[in-house]
């Protein structure tokens, strides 16, 4: 059986502590209403991407983009989801 890597949910925490963190920190500590709707939810994934991009630097960026493209499509949608995406901020 293969055993799995603690280290492949670090995106997924990244995630967490920068949504529910700043959303907290918002609401909680700043006293900002509604703090958690003040967050840009695509900057999170984003930087979440980032991360899991920058994990395995034996790939180049063209093959990490393959592979994340088998899961949402074309890799070429993919890149065109990132650029909108980037756009959107």
């Amino acid at each position: 059986m293969k055993k799995g890597n603690v280290k492949a949910l670090f995106p997924i925490g990244v995630f967490l502590i920068l949504y529910l963190g700043l959303g907290i920190l918002f609401e909680y500590v700043l006293k900002i209403p509604m703090g958690f709707y003040n967050i840009p939810i695509v900057v999170a994934f984003l930087v979440a991407l980032l991360v899991a991009c920058l994990q395995n630097r034996q790939l180049n960026l063209d093959k990490k983009l393959e592979i994340m493209g088998r899961g949402a499509g074309d890799k070429n949608i993919f890149a065109m989801i990132l650029i909108f995406l980037e756009a959107g901020v």
